[in-house]
């Protein structure tokens, strides 16, 4: 019998956490090996969009025992430029 496991980015629910600090692109990597370290999990079928496709490929290149297979769309590994950046800041005033 396999199992199916959904991990979601906590940003829905910052309205509730005034404080908040979103985590760095390795503590989503962190909370992806905590839950299937926590599940028990031995084998992982990876499948990641955008950001989550990051997370998962960071998360496959430490844990290369674990996976099965790595699907990933729209997977960006650099940093954002600073057309990005500054409408992430003004978008998120």
């Amino acid at each position: 019998m396999q199992l199916h496991y959904r991990i979601s980015e906590p940003i829905f629910f910052l309205d509730v956490l005034v404080n908040y600090v979103y985590p760095t692109m390795d503590g989503l990597v962190q909370i992806v090996d905590n839950c299937v370290e926590h599940f028990k999990i031995r084998e992982v079928i990876g499948l990641g969009v955008g950001v989550g496709a990051n997370v998962m490929l960071r998360y496959a290149l430490q844990n290369q025992s674990k996976m099965d297979a790595l699907i990933l769309v729209n997977c960006v590994a650099t940093s954002a430029g600073w057309i990005e950046w500054f409408y992430q800041q003004v978008y998120y005033l």
